[in-house]
């Protein structure tokens, strides 16, 4: 789960373009903290080859980088998608009122696009159009601490590509071939490729930037524990997965509870469980980071994270002290096989 767009600028000429990617979405004024140009004006991100697209949400000025109060001017624009920059794909236009603050936009399905343009065709206030973030992610993203003054789900009928039956062979041909199948209808086989190459590309490449985060979090030796500056617990899930909170809560003398529990390619996982390929479809090479701490302290690593390019999310809380227990929904039966690892678990009827 990624924020593909971090980082990256408009193929036109904006001042200030890097502060439409850099992850900050918070204490922007009237002076800094967006990129802006006179409208009319195309705002084009080339992802350099084709990428599926789960939602599109970006941030008009709106003046509550610092202030309380709304702005009451509006923005109109277009959003498009190309594979090639040349064949454009309207998927949204605003009305004749306009917006502003944040527009999200979810697709039904993968979008796959190379391009991404923003027309930016007026703003009442005045001859300039402001953008403070612009997020395109592949996966549901963490759920924005703001108003959303513009959601929409945009339905995608992927096409689907042609391709030769008899070079799909298992053991377990009808349900794996069912499955292909709904993958056809609904993702497109392009989406598995795209989604194993991902994969892939995560196993290869060590933590290393969430390590340098969470070790600044963490107390020297000798050094006196601070719960405001200092994480409680962390822990590696690329083995345990889920379970790893069931260790800390053992260690640790408390009980936890698990309210979600995000994974990528989730109709995959699912798959792998349903028909034992896999024990613990939650543990994974470079697997997700565990961390417990103080609210305010998870707040500020967020933050860090989410400027590097992940995608954290608070999954779940502390219940207090206590035997070491692990209670979460019935969610876990879809990503865990083993009847002997879901025997630690309590799980809720939900």
């Amino acid at each position: 789960m990624a924020n593909l767009a971090l980082g990256k600028k408009p193929i036109e000429a904006w001042k200030n373009p890097e502060q439409a990617t850099n992850g900050k979405v918070t204490g922007y004024t009237g002076n800094h903290g967006f990129t802006y140009a006179e409208w009319p004006r195309s705002y084009t991100l080339d992802f350099e080859e084709d990428i599926p697209i789960r939602i599109i949400r970006f941030l008009l000025w709106d003046s509550l980088g610092v202030g309380k109060k709304r702005s009451d001017r509006k923005y109109q624009y277009i959003l498009k998608a190309s594979l090639d920059s040349t064949e454009w794909v309207e998927l949204y236009t605003t009305d004749e009122i306009g917006s502003n603050g944040w527009q999200s936009f979810e697709f039904s399905n993968p979008l796959f696009a190379r391009f991404i343009k923003l027309e930016a065709i007026s703003n009442t206030a005045n001859r300039s159009f402001h953008i403070v973030e612009f997020e395109v992610h592949d996966d549901i993203p963490y759920k924005l601490d703001a108003d959303i003054m513009n959601e929409k789900t945009i339905e995608i009928d992927n096409e689907i590509e042609d391709y030769d039956e008899d070079t799909f062979y298992f053991s377990e041909s009808n349900k794996v071939w069912d499955f292909l199948k709904k993958l056809e209808e609904n993702d497109t086989l392009k989406a598995v490729e795209i989604a194993k190459n991902r994969v892939i590309e995560t196993m290869r490449e060590p933590n290393l930037g969430i390590g340098k985060i969470v070790n600044q979090y963490l107390p020297e030796q000798d050094e006196e524990f601070i719960t405001s500056e200092h994480l409680v617990a962390t822990g590696d899930m690329s083995g345990p997965g889920v379970l790893i909170f069931k260790e800390i809560a053992e260690k640790t003398k408390v009980d936890i509870s698990l309210d979600e529990l995000p994974v990528k390619y989730a109709d995959y996982v699912r798959f792998a469980t349903e028909n034992f390929l896999m024990d613990n479809a939650t543990s994974g090479t470079n697997g997700a980071v565990a961390l417990i701490g103080e609210e305010g302290l998870i707040s500020e690593i967020m933050r860090m994270l989410r400027r590097e390019g992940q995608d954290p999310r608070i999954i779940g809380t502390v219940i207090g002290k206590g035997d070491g227990r692990l209670e979460t929904g019935d969610v876990v039966n879809e990503m865990i096989a083993s009847a002997q690892l879901l025997s630690e678990i309590e799980i809720r009827k939900e």
